[in-house]
């Protein structure tokens, strides 16, 4: 058995990349900073109870199949994000620059399949590669505090079981924006149509948004390269918000019939 010295977990890291089609290795796109980060292969472990004549119930056992899952999290930044965006919408539509700014439009698409990632888990022991990993939610969230704070996300994943890779070196992008409070401003409109120009901001204390469309795993018969597959939950969006309590309109908007489409 090899044997490594000590080290700290923050010099590990995550590369992703979106996959052409699930379980074909995507190309490495983006490279994470994030300190909470728990992707794992998971064995299902079948129990052999067939001990006649013995008073022990389980007398052997052996792993069938297997999946991984696990969490990343950490703060939102520019392009870190965008990428996390394109595993809850699978269809993106990019226009500019227009003064070096470019726009993307994140939907949703019937029509298109769910985007799958391919993971490297970059540790100075071993790299590992995750292959055909959907995204079950996403989470982001900011709470200021006397100091500001710091806009988070997180998120849940689950793949095939990882495969032992090179190792690689990731290109961390310098310079990356990574968004405070400062940068955050949140408006509330009954419609789209309603969030032009002039619409007042709220002022929060705290903001969570949750993105959800959990997988579950689908394994099936003959299955012998670990290569399971996955069905989807219908998706839904929810969260809530804590502002100072200045005025009735949140809590009269609440309340109110809603009027017939």
């Amino acid at each position: 058995m090899a044997t490594f010295n000590a080290y700290k977990k923050r010099r590990e890291a995550i590369v992703m990349g979106p996959e052409p089609t699930p379980g074909t290795t995507a190309t490495k796109q983006y490279a994470y900073r994030w300190l909470d980060k728990g992707i794992k292969s998971i064995p299902s472990i079948l129990e052999n109870e067939s001990a006649m004549g013995s008073d022990v119930k389980v007398n052997d056992s052996a792993i069938d199949v297997w999946s991984s899952e696990g969490t990343l999290g950490g703060k939102v930044t520019e392009d870190g994000y965008g990428w996390l965006q394109t595993g809850m919408f699978n269809k993106v539509t990019t226009t500019g620059p227009a003064s070096g700014v470019y726009t993307h439009v994140f939907e949703r698409d019937k029509t298109v399949a769910r985007r799958t990632f391919s993971i490297w888990d970059v540790r100075p022991v071993n790299t590992r590669l995750f292959k055909s990993v959907y995204m079950d939610n996403l989470e982001t969230k900011i709470e200021v505090g006397e100091n500001g704070a710091w806009l988070e996300a997180n998120t849940a994943l689950k793949g095939w079981k990882h495969s032992d890779v090179a190792a690689i070196s990731p290109a961390f992008k310098v310079g990356e924006k990574e968004f405070t409070s400062r940068q955050v401003e949140v408006f509330l409109a009954a419609d789209v149509a309603g969030l032009a120009a002039g619409t007042a901001k709220v002022k929060l204390k705290s903001l969570t948004l949750q993105q959800e469309e959990p997988v579950s795993v689908d394994h099936y018969v003959g299955e012998t390269n670990n290569d399971p597959e996955f069905d989807s939950a219908p998706a839904e969006v929810k969260g809530s918000m804590v502002i100072k309590y200045r005025k009735t309109d949140f809590e009269d908007d609440y309340f109110a019939t809603p009027s017939t489409p």
